[in-house]
C-alpha cells in the first residue's frame, strides 16, 4: 500500500529513469537549482546547483587521491550538514561506508579490513580513533575541510599531512569498472554494517538502483513534495537516518536541517528557525523533545505535518504526549539495513492508523513464515519474511551469513510478528539476541569479549532487559575469579566499546546457565534477572526533593518517581540530562554541572548534594526557591491550559 498526492516529485514521470545518486543530482540541479538542499543553523543554505557542484568537486578530489568507482571510502565524520553532503556526493563516485567517528580502535580495524577500505575520510583537525587506525594500516586518509564562509556542507578533501610509514606517498590509478555495458546503476552506492550473532559485523551492499527505489518508496508513503522540509535528528551512519531524513528528502527535491547533532535545548529554536514540515526519531529523542517542547511551547510556529518513529518501540503515553507536543500525528514503521531502511509505515491521515502496528509494506512483499517453513495466514505468528526491490541479494562476501539469512528467495528477517487482514503489521517479539537500544543493534558476543578481557571475569553472558524509553538496554551476567567493583568494570569497558554498549547492568553468578550443547540461555538470563515490580515508591519529604521530583515528573512523562529511583531506570537518557540541568536553573536558580547529575542520579542524591555542596546564603536561597516556585507554577497552570485546549 502506497499513498501519494498527485503533486508529489516521488510519483513524477520525470523522475521514472533516475536509478543512480548522480543521476538526482543532475536532474534536480535542472529542475530546481535554487531551491534549498540542505540548510544548518548559522551558515548560508546550500541549493541543488550547489550540491551538484559539490559532487564535481568531489569526483575530482577523489581522483586524485587515487579513488574511483567501485573503491571502498569509509566515512567516519561528525553529525552536521558536511557529513550529509559527504555521503551523498562521495557515493556519486565511490563506495561509501558511513561509520561512527567516535567508535574504538578495535571496530575501526575490523570495519577497515572487512570492507577492504581503500581510503578514509575524516574531519579535518580532529585526532580520531579512525585516522589512527588508517594511518597505521596504511590506507589513503583524506580530510574533510568546510567550506569557510561556504554554504552548508560545502567542503573540500585535502590529504593527510601527517600520513603513515606504510601509506602510498603516490596515489595510485582509480580501480574503475571496465566491464562493457556495465550499468552504473547496479553499482554499490552504501556498504552500511549490521551486527550478528557471531559477533562480526556483516557488510550490507546497497545498489544505487536499491537506494533510489527505497528513497523513492518512502518519500512516497510520507507524501512528501519539494516544499516540505525534514529537521534531521538522527546521525546518519545508521540508515533510519541516512535514508529517510536525508536520501528521501532528496528524492522529493525538499530540504533538509543538518545541525551538529541533536541537541534537545536548541530544538525549539530550531523549530522556530526553519520551521520543519516533520522530523523521524527514536522514541529515546522523542521523550527529549517532549520535554524540551514543554518548557518552550510557543517555539511552534506552525503545527508540523506529521512525526515518525521508528527503531524501536514508541510507548503509547508517550505518543501521545508528543502528538499534544507537535500538533501532529505520530506514525510508526518497520525497518532493516538489508531492505535499505524502512519497509513498512502507519499510512498518514486521513487514511486509519491501527494502534501497536508498525503498519503496512511501502513497497516490498511481506510474509509470515512458521516453524515448519509454510507461510502462515493472517493472524498467525511467525517470522517476518521480505523480498522485493530494495532487499539485497546477499551480503558482502559472506557466504555462511547469505545461507542463514535468505531462503527460496526470502529474507528471513529473525523478527516475529503477524500481518492482519487489511496487511498491517504486528511486532510481537525478536527471534534474533541482538540488543535493541534505542534504535542502536548490539551484538552480546561483542559486549561478552570485551567483559571476558578482564582478567577477573571468568564467564560472561549479554543481554536484554526492558527499558521505558530505549526499548532495551544491555545487561550482563559475570562470573568472578575475584572481587570487583562495578565502577572498576564500567572504567575497563570504556577503552573496548562505545558507551552505549557498555552494560548497564552487571550480575554476579556462581555459574551462567546453559543447554544441554553448551549454550549460553540468554533468554532465562533475562527473565531471571529483570528487575521485580516496582512497590510504593518514597515520596519526597523536603522542599527541594518535591521540587526536583516535579521536574522529573514532567520530563519523564510519570505521574510520581521516588526519591531512590534511579533517574535512567525511569526511562531518562542523556539527552534529557540537559533538560534537567535547565529546568533546576530555571526552578531553583541553581546552576547544577552535568557531570554532577550523572554523579547524583537519585532526588535523594541530588538534593543531598545540592544542600550540602551549594554556596549561596540561606536568604538568596529562599528567596531563588520561591521564585523558582513561582515560575514553574506559571509553567504548569500554561500547560494546563495547553491540554484543555487540545
Amino acid at each position: 500500500m502506497t499513498l501519494a498526492r498527485d503533486t508529489d516529485p516521488a510519483q513524477d514521470p520525470s523522475t521514472a529513469h533516475i536509478r543512480h545518486l548522480h543521476q538526482l543530482l543532475h536532474h534536480h540541479a535542472q529542475h530546481r537549482p535554487n531551491a534549498p538542499a540542505i540548510l544548518a543553523p548559522h551558515q548560508p543554505t546550500l541549493t541543488y546547483r550547489d550540491l551538484r557542484r559539490q559532487a564535481d568537486r568531489t569526483a575530482r578530489a577523489l581522483a586524485a587521491a587515487g579513488i574511483g568507482r567501485g573503491d571502498r571510502v569509509a566515512v567516519a565524520l561528525p553529525h552536521g550538514p558536511q557529513a550529509a553532503t559527504a555521503l551523498v556526493t562521495v557515493a556519486c563516485t565511490a563506495v561509501v561506508a558511513p561509520l561512527d567517528p567516535t567508535g574504538k580502535a578495535r571496530e575501526f580495524d575490523t570495519f577497515f579490513t572487512d570492507m577492504d577500505a581503500r581510503a578514509v575520510i575524516v574531519q579535518h583537525g580532529a585526532d580520531t580513533m579512525a585516522a589512527a587506525v588508517a594511518r597505521a594500516q596504511g590506507r589513503t586518509l583524506l580530510h574533510l575541510l568546510p567550506t569557510p564562509h561556504g554554504a552548508a556542507g560545502a567542503f573540500d578533501l585535502t590529504p593527510d599531512p601527517d600520513p603513515g610509514p606504510d601509506t602510498p606517498t603516490t596515489p595510485t590509478a582509480p580501480r574503475n569498472d571496465t566491464r562493457p555495458h556495465h550499468d552504473p546503476a547496479t553499482d554499490i552506492a552504501f556498504l552500511m554494517h549490521t551486527s550478528g550473532t557471531t559477533g562480526r559485523p556483516k557488510l550490507v551492499p546497497q545498489t544505487h538502483t536499491v537506494v533510489c527505489t527505497s528513497a523513492r518508496n518512502i518519500a512516497t508513503s510520507l507524501r512528501l513534495e519539494d516544499t516540505d522540509r525534514c529537521l534531521n535528528v538522527l546521525p546518519l551512519f545508521h540508515g533510519h537516518g541516512l535514508m529517510s531524513p536525508l536520501m528521501a528528502t532528496l528524492w522529493a527535491g525538499a530540504s533538509v536541517v543538518c545541525p551538529q547533532g541533536f541537541d534537545a535545548t536548541a530544538f525549539p529554536d530550531w523549530l522556530t528557525s526553519f520551521t520543519p514540515t516533520w522530523y523521524t526519531a527514536v522514541p529515546a529523542i522523542h521523550q527529549a523533545i517532549v520535554g524540551a517542547l514543554s518548557a518552550h511551547p510557543d517555539a511552534l510556529q506552525r503545527p508540523l505535518r506529521f512525526v515518525r518513529s521508528a527503531s524501536a518501540p514508541l510507548p503509547s503515553p508517550l505518543r501521545q504526549a508528543l502528538e499534544r507536543a507537535v500538533q501532529a500525528p505520530v506514525i510508526d514503521s518497520y525497518g532493516m539495513t538489508e531492505a535499505c531502511s524502512i519497509v513498512t509505515s502507519n499510512p498518514l491521515p486521513p487514511a486509519a492508523r491501527k494502534p501497536h502496528s508498525v503498519g503496512v509494506s511501502i513497497g516490498n512483499e511481506i510474509a509470515i513464515r512458521g516453524e515448519n517453513g509454510d507461510l502462515l495466514p493472517p493472524g498467525e505468528n511467525g517470522e517476518i519474511m521480505l523480498r522485493g526491490a530494495t532487499v539485497i541479494d546477499g551480503y558482502d562476501h559472506n557466504p555462511t551469513a547469505d545461507a542463514a539469512a535468505f531462503t527460496d528467495g526470502w529474507l528471513r528477517t529473525g523478527d516475529r510478528g503477524h500481518l492482519d487482514e487489511d496487511g498491517f503489521l504486528f511486532l510481537t517479539g525478536r527471534i534474533k539476541e541482538i540488543i535493541n537500544r534505542g534504535g542502536t543493534k548490539i551484538s552480546p558476543i561483542e559486549v561478552e569479549e570485551a567483559l571476558l578481557a578482564h582478567p577477573a571475569i571468568a564467564e560472561a553472558a549479554a543481554f536484554p532487559l526492558p527499558h521505558a524509553t530505549l526499548g532495551e538496554e544491555v545487561a550482563a551476567a559475570i562470573v568472578l575469579t575475584t572481587p570487583t567493583h562495578d565502577d572498576a568494570l564500567k572504567e575497563f569497558l570504556t577503552t573496548r566499546l562505545t558507551e552505549t554498549k557498555i552494560p548497564r547492568h552487571l550480575f554476579r553468578l556462581p555459574a551462567l546457565p546453559r543447554t544441554t550443547t553448551g549454550k549460553i540461555q540468554r533468554t532465562e538470563l533475562a527473565t531471571h534477572l529483570a528487575p521485580p515490580p516496582k512497590t510504593h515508591p518514597s515520596a519526597p519529604t523536603t522542599t527541594l526533593q518535591t521540587r526536583i521530583a516535579t521536574i522529573w515528573c514532567e520530563l519523564l512523562g510519570l505521574e510520581q518517581v521516588g526519591i531512590h529511583e534511579h533517574f535512567f531506570d525511569l526511562g531518562g537518557n542523556s539527552l534529557l540530562i540537559r533538560q534537567v540541568q535547565v529546568r533546576l536553573h530555571d526552578t531553583l536558580g541553581t546552576d547544577v554541572p552535568v557531570v554532577e547529575l550523572f554523579a547524583h542520579p537519585t532526588i535523594d542524591a541530588l538534593s543531598h548534594h545540592l544542600a550540602h555542596t551549594h554556596h549561596r546564603t540561606e536568604p538568596d536561597q529562599a528567596r531563588n526557591l520561591a521564585e523558582g516556585n513561582q515560575r514553574l507554577a506559571q509553567q504548569l497552570h500554561q500547560r494546563r491550559r495547553q491540554d484543555t485546549d487540545i
